[in-house]
């Protein structure tokens, strides 16, 4: 795989092929780190103009690369609550996405959004002594059951998310299933269902927030 790869991916993406840099995610840990930066950078300036499927492709690199987790971890040891923070880091990063300028590369800027989230959990634990699940009840998760009163809107936006995160979004914030209960239904493992909540709940912010 060579930087021409990567450019031709994108040029593709741009006609509305989304295949070929989809399959070109699925090896990002074999590309060379500048091939890694070339592509989360091209995904990121996409998604801040506006590109839901760049942002959908980048939410599932830094998702299934764990590309949060080490910055999270310099500054939370607990191995769950790592886990909880960088699912809260995907909806960060797709609300303040059109934040990023391209001034610095992405897994910088990303750096930054993830210290502030484990920033967040720190001081909410300090005030918080009980343990509690943030994805799931600080602000940041958006419970969507709270939301349907206030927004009439928000079953038609529901249905603007992929079927694989939709399903999964649903069951947990709408029928408030547990994860163990969602997995059963959907045939998938506990962490495939947070994963796709953490995603679908970080497209679904910002298709609330237009």
């Amino acid at each position: 795989m060579s930087s021409s790869d990567v450019a031709s991916a994108f040029a593709r993406f741009d006609r509305g092929a989304r295949r070929e840099l989809i399959q070109l995610t699925a090896e990002y840990s074999s590309l060379t780190a500048e091939d890694q930066g070339g592509l989360l950078d091209g995904l990121a300036e996409r998604a801040a103009l506006g590109s839901r499927d760049a942002l959908d492709v980048l939410l599932e690199v830094v998702d299934n690369f764990r590309l949060a987790v080490p910055s999270v971890r310099r500054l939370v040891a607990d191995d769950h609550s790592v886990e909880e923070i960088a699912q809260d880091v995907l909806v960060a990063i797709a609300r303040s996405i059109s934040n990023f300028e391209g001034r610095s590369a992405f897994r910088s800027w990303m750096y930054g959004v993830s210290r502030n989230q484990a920033k967040l959990f720190l001081r909410g634990q300090s005030r918080r002594p009980v343990p509690v699940e943030p994805i799931d009840q600080a602000g940041v998760a958006m419970h969507l059951s709270s939301l349907v009163a206030r927004r009439e809107t928000l079953d038609n936006t529901i249905q603007l998310l992929p079927l694989v995160y939709r399903d999964a979004v649903v069951l947990r914030d709408v029928e408030q299933l547990t994860y163990a209960e969602i997995g059963q239904r959907l045939g998938i493992e506990v962490n495939t269902v947070r994963s796709r909540i953490a995603r679908g709940r970080a497209l679904l912010s910002v298709e609330l927030a237009s």
